[in-house]
């Protein structure tokens, strides 16, 4: 992606072009591009690197030594709303902010800045596109952790009721991108507690409204994914007691068919010594007997085993 924009105090944010423009808007396709900014500012190498990996770092910086007018590297996360893995849903959006030129840097295929530009609210300064930018992202972090709370409420609902693999597996896919999330925002809230001590830039945005509106956001996210990491791990231990509670009723079940079982093994075994004095040894009638006393303790000790709940 490669586009060019005007922003001014007095007409908002307009259509540019190569030669008339001051946001610059590029991905990791524009190599050349790429590479003739950091020639022509004097920009440091790594500057970009990272653009398509989730492990990059939040983080804000002055940078020096540069051709550019009091620029300041600013590095926020996004989570997008593509059906991937949680490391593929999570995009650095790379900002450099100068007195006269906005250059930003995102992954290939990201949508952010058609995000952002779907918004009403119009661009009057770079440090405004920064904060609503920021503010963007919130809404997408938010927007993931509420979609997240679905499948958290119904596995709550299962483990209520099953133990069943699919559910376990489910719950730790929930469990890695709650870890992922969690993450991120702690990294980008270090970040903003720098940037809020920024106050020449704050005072660039003139917009107290925006600036309440994404520390908001910023606390509503850090609150959902603490609730929710505690609820994924609440659910984690129903889980557990569910199957630990399972096996001891699979156990009690399996001991006492062993002791109904028992009964007859018994009985077969005293009646089977190859010793005299066995009653009914010299009877026709005498393996009935045995028979039928067997049977009828078995399935006495059933009846009393069934009645303590022992087979539940």
């Amino acid at each position: 992606m490669l586009a060019y924009y005007t922003i001014d105090k007095d007409n908002g944010l307009q259509e540019g072009s190569k030669e008339q423009h001051n946001w610059l808007v590029l991905d990791q396709e524009e190599h050349e591009l790429v590479e003739k900014l950091l020639t022509d500012f004097s920009l440091p190498d790594d500057i970009f690197i990272g653009a398509d990996d989730s492990g990059e770092v939040s983080r804000i910086e002055h940078l020096k030594d540069t051709k550019l007018s009091n620029p300041i590297s600013v590095v926020l996360l996004n989570l997008s709303s593509k059906q991937q893995s949680i490391e593929q849903r999570i995009e650095p959006i790379s900002f450099i902010l100068s007195d006269d030129l906005l250059i930003t840097y995102i992954g290939n295929n990201s949508q952010f800045i058609q995000h952002l530009l779907k918004k009403e609210t119009d661009f009057y300064s770079f440090e405004q596109v920064l904060l609503l930018s920021l503010l963007t992202s919130y809404r997408h972090f938010i927007a993931g952790l509420k979609e997240l709370k679905t499948e958290i409420d119904d596995l709550d609902a299962a483990a209520r009721q099953t133990t069943d693999s699919k559910r376990l597996f489910q719950l730790a896919d929930v469990d890695r991108a709650i870890i992922f999330i969690d993450h991120t925002l702690a990294d980008q809230n270090q970040m903003l507690d720098r940037l809020w001590e920024e106050e020449a830039l704050l005072e660039k945005v003139n917009d107290p409204a925006l600036i309440h509106d994404v520390k908001l956001r910023q606390k509503q996210a850090l609150k959902l994914v603490e609730i929710y990491h505690d609820l994924i791990n609440t659910i984690g231990s129903l889980f557990a007691s569910m199957i630990d509670n399972n096996l001891n009723h699979l156990m009690k079940y399996l001991e006492s068919a062993a002791l109904v079982l028992t009964i007859p093994t018994v009985i077969a075994g005293i009646w089977g010594m190859n010793t005299g004095g066995l009653p009914w040894e010299k009877s026709s009638l005498g393996f009935g007997i045995v028979m039928l006393l067997t049977v009828i303790l078995t399935i006495f000790t059933g009846i009393y085993l069934k009645n303590k709940n022992y087979f539940k």
